[in-house]
């Protein structure tokens, strides 16, 4: 989760100046979890259809 914060910070770093990246940037780590449940959601339902 950690890296998915970096990489999200990163491209922070590249929006121009403006309402939505003080928005985005305060919502990084909500973004990141976001990010990082529905990766392990998606990545059991492979395991789970995989096994079936």
């Amino acid at each position: 989760m950690l890296l998915l914060f970096a990489v999200l910070k990163c491209f922070s770093l590249l929006l121009p100046i403006s309402a939505f990246r003080l928005g985005f940037t305060n919502g990084l780590m909500s973004e990141s979890m976001t990010l990082w449940f529905s990766f392990m959601l998606i990545w059991e339902r492979r395991k789970k259809v995989e096994t079936l």
